[in-house]
């Protein structure tokens, strides 16, 4: 079992599953590729053995990085047999699990290309009226494929960011509300995707973190979210350092709704989605639309967008039933 993993810059030992790393062992100096693999392996093995047994998370988590094992997090991409994105529905609920915890559900442009196809798809999808993105594995989301990066043009690098950002922008552009359902650690990218969506449910043991700036590549699109999510400071302060940012003080700061013990994060995250729809699916469609378009303006021309908002909702069957409904004392039934 994973008892704790703490990489504090290379200075302090790491354990993992029960296995002391002085500083100076390749796991810190990044030399020896294969130990990192199988230390790797140690822990997505003793992740699973928790998964199946359901036992409460460990309350430890990454507050930094060393260069080699923030490379390694991130993960690359191969040809995969298997079907790194799954999607499901049940209750009106759709729910997008990033499915390759090999390689730290690490959004390649395989990954990013799969997950703007669904959230496409999702836009005209009326069967689904609340959107939840979770992951399996002990890591949310690592961020970019850095092996792509790497080896990209100039041509492509821009090509793989303008994917990145029209799929993030799809999560507040898409009808259905999303909630991010956060069990493990959310670095770069992967920080970015969930803090686009538009709620966090996060497990005890989550913690978000944007380490770019630790090799040379600032946390910029990521920051976008970010500073949108967090004060200023506190933003500029985790892109400066690249220090993390547990899920119980991203709470604190506003960035995460709520947070959970991680055998619960499900059952929390879908109560949450639960109770979202049950609204009409046009009050929520136009709501959210509302509420991202005025967010930029200034008080006075908010306030216009609101009202006109207010308008074409009530003009809505949906608003007449729901009106009536609550004169008459009985529960709506809306046309979706």
């Amino acid at each position: 079992m994973l008892s704790y993993c703490r990489l504090l810059c290379g200075i302090l030992p790491v354990v993992v599953c029960g296995e002391e790393f002085q500083p100076g062992h390749p796991f810190h100096s990044g030399s020896d590729p294969s130990s990192l693999d199988s230390l790797w392996r140690c822990t997505k093995n003793s992740s699973s053995r928790a998964d199946a047994n359901r036992g409460p998370a460990d309350s430890s988590f990454i507050r930094s990085f060393s260069l080699a094992a923030f490379i390694q997090s991130y993960g690359v991409s191969d040809v995969m047999n298997e079907t790194i994105l799954r999607f499901e529905t049940k209750d009106r609920v759709g729910e997008i699990t990033l499915n390759h915890p090999e390689r730290r559900n690490a959004l390649s442009r395989q990954m990013l290309e799969t997950l703007r196809a669904r959230l496409l798809a999702l836009r005209a999808d009326t069967g689904v009226k609340v959107l939840v993105i979770s992951s399996t594995g002990p890591v949310f989301s690592s961020g970019h494929d850095l092996r792509e990066l790497e080896s990209a043009s100039s041509e492509e690098a821009e090509s793989l960011f303008a994917l990145c950002s029209e799929t993030m922008e799809l999560l507040q552009q898409i009808p259905q509300p999303v909630i991010a359902s956060v069990g493990g650690l959310a670095t770069a990218a992967g920080c970015q995707l969930a803090t686009s969506c538009d709620l966090i449910v996060a497990s005890e043991n989550a913690a978000f973190a944007t380490p770019g700036v630790k090799i040379g590549v600032f946390c910029s699109t990521p920051a976008v979210p970010l500073s949108r999510a967090l004060p200023t400071k506190k933003a500029l302060e985790m892109l400066f350092t690249g220090q993390p940012l547990s899920a119980t003080d991203a709470e604190r700061y506003g960035m995460v709704n709520r947070v959970v013990p991680l055998e619960r994060l499900s059952e929390e995250t879908w109560n949450l989605a639960g109770q979202i729809a049950t609204a009409a699916s046009s009050t929520l469609a136009l709501g959210k639309r509302a509420f991202y378009e005025q967010l930029p303006l200034s008080r006075s021309a908010a306030y216009e967008k609101a009202s006109q908002s207010m308008v074409d909702n009530v003009k809505l069957p949906d608003a007449r039933e729901g009106i009536h409904a609550f004169l008459t004392k009985r529960t709506p039934a809306w046309q979706d």
